[in-house]
């Protein structure tokens, strides 16, 4: 797609030497703190506002080594391997975790780096599963002690005009991902799939003031770009998160474009912004909770609604329903779907992997037979 372009090289740079990328390094060498979250329930704005560098832990490609010495073989890969790269000490540099409860998986993971792993600092976020008016007033006050704790951490005050320009930063970064991932709807469209999954990713790896500088030189680059190639089915990705892109570089080798997903490592993570509010710590609340919701919340009707949305937005001609194996909340949340995308006609493949790098072989016959079917 993309040739040569400066700005997407300095994104993928930054992805590719995750976590040992330069932006990180030199954060570290000014003495600032970087903390390490787990799950798009975490506000990374209270932890910007903070003062600190909010980054996503991530797994790695390749076997899970260590992991599954502590988690069971039958629990979810993905995060596997986001212990194993802990206790590899991949992470050694963070100052802290905060992890949103948001499964029991995740829990799991939580103990066992607090544990084993080990982090100065470590926090539990317990986040409401139901949406209401109860759940909110809960949420609001989960936040209050995250931010006192953060207070604490930090050894300053977390103030209004530090959130509102925590929130600022990180509204920019999403109003810009929307826009290049909008570029998408397009006939020929100036990015693969695969480039759109590495800039989002990218964004939760790097300060994002950097990332948005970086982003709105992209955008100037991409904007009168078309792609030159034939394009095949244009299809959406739907499902468990993806920590790196190899599963849609496969299904876009088969021949189909990946136009747009339903991916918390996708657009979930940057599609819904923090809206004006008097009490900017409400406002982020209000946001976490009633963003396209992950498979966790209940009800699930609002994200089934988005994918339809999307599928009409993107001029979708099929859904992969993509599943990370012992993923329950999604393995649950397919049938539903399922039915849904069935009712309307829409072509629909499920898929089970136990890492979105491994077993992609024996995939490819299935894809290609989807791909023919449309």
């Amino acid at each position: 797609m993309v040739n040569s372009i400066d700005s997407m090289e300095r994104l993928r740079d930054e992805l590719n030497s995750f976590p040992q990328n330069e932006s990180i390094k030199k954060w570290k060498d000014q003495g600032e703190k970087i903390i390490g979250w787990v799950c798009n329930y975490v506000p990374e704005e209270i932890i910007y506002a903070a003062g600190f560098l909010p980054i996503r832990i991530i797994g790695h490609e390749g076997v899970i080594s260590r992991g599954d010495d502590y988690l069971q073989s039958n629990m979810c890969p993905y995060l596997r391997g986001c212990l194993s790269q802990g206790l590899e000490k991949k992470y050694d540099f963070l100052d802290g975790i905060i992890v949103a409860h948001t499964c029991d998986a995740v829990c799991r993971l939580y103990d066992n780096w607090r544990i084993y792993v080990g982090a100065p600092y470590s926090y539990l976020l317990d986040h409401p599963h139901k949406i209401s008016d109860s759940s909110q007033l809960y949420h609001y006050r989960q936040l209050e002690k995250l931010k006192k704790s953060l207070e604490d951490l930090s050894g300053q005050e977390i103030t209004e005009a530090s959130l509102v320009e925590a929130i600022d930063i990180c509204n920019e970064n999403r109003m810009l991902l929307k826009q290049i991932h909008r570029l998408m709807a397009g006939d020929n469209p100036p990015l693969s799939g695969v480039e759109v999954s590495d800039i989002i990713r990218s964004s939760m790896i790097m300060p994002k003031d950097q990332n948005n500088l970086l982003l709105k030189e992209l955008l100037a680059e991409l904007v009168p770009r078309k792609s030159s190639s034939n394009p095949g089915p244009r299809l959406m990705i739907s499902g468990s998160i993806m920590d790196n892109a190899a599963f849609i570089r496969l299904v876009e080798e088969c021949g189909a474009e990946v136009v747009t997903d339903d991916l918390c490592s996708g657009t979930r993570y940057f599609w819904d912004s923090v809206e004006n509010n008097q009490n900017p710590l409400a406002a982020i609340g209000l946001r976490y909770l009633n963003m396209v919701p992950c498979a966790c919340m209940e009800p699930p009707f609002p994200r089934f609604e988005y994918v339809f949305n999307m599928i009409e937005e993107y001029r979708v001609d099929g859904v992969i329903l993509y599943g990370l194996m012992f993923c329950d909340t999604f393995q649950y949340d397919f049938v539903g779907q399922r039915k849904r995308l069935e009712e309307k006609n829409i072509p629909v493949l499920e898929v089970e992997l136990e890492h979105p790098s491994l077993g992609l072989g024996q995939l490819k016959t299935r894809i290609q037979a989807f791909l023919e079917m449309l």
